[in-house]
């Protein structure tokens, strides 16, 4: 049977069970009551920000990159402003030591979309050509244009032609 009972935030009447009653569960009427109660203060989005999926986002609904909702991402702000310009669409804000809301400036780098994905990828932030690093997966030469599957051209013909004829090749 349901109990009435008054919040101690905003002093709005609310019903809880009588087992949350007992086990002083039915203080606050909702989440945001709970929080104001937790720290003292209103809730982050009521100051103009929030966190979603880790990162801080700020609300800035005029701003050129806004998402829904008008909130922009704070490391891209850091970044902006560290720049002096607005950031570029296929500019990504890395965070170096992968805390999504560590954003301070030394933390952050910003990366070609490319070059970021493939650091997430393979660990290893490098411009050459290789997928797997810096230099050709067989031979190790960073000289020879690159082919597929972070080999050299000759080093994957030699792959390709061994692949393409398995019974020619004599065992060792």
């Amino acid at each position: 049977m349901p109990v009435q009972c008054t919040c101690l935030v905003c002093g709005a009447s609310f019903q809880r069970s009588q087992k949350h009653v007992d086990k002083g569960w039915a203080k606050y009427c909702s989440k945001r009551c709970y929080g104001v109660a937790k720290t003292g203060t209103s809730p982050a989005w009521a100051k103009g920000w929030k966190i979603a999926h880790g990162y801080a986002l700020v609300h800035m609904p005029n701003h050129p990159h806004a998402q829904a909702g008008g909130y922009v991402m704070q490391h891209r702000l850091v970044m902006e402003e560290v720049l002096g310009r607005t950031l570029l669409p296929d500019e990504v804000v890395h965070h170096i030591n992968e805390v999504k809301d560590d954003n301070r400036p030394e933390n952050l780098m910003i990366l070609p979309v490319g070059i970021h994905h493939r650091l997430h990828k393979t660990g290893v932030l490098s411009v050459a050509w290789s997928i797997h690093g810096d230099a050709c997966l067989d031979c190790g030469t960073t000289t020879r244009k690159h082919k597929a599957l972070g080999l050299c051209d000759p080093c994957w013909q030699r792959q390709r032609w061994h692949r393409l004829h398995p019974k020619q090749v004599q065992s060792v």
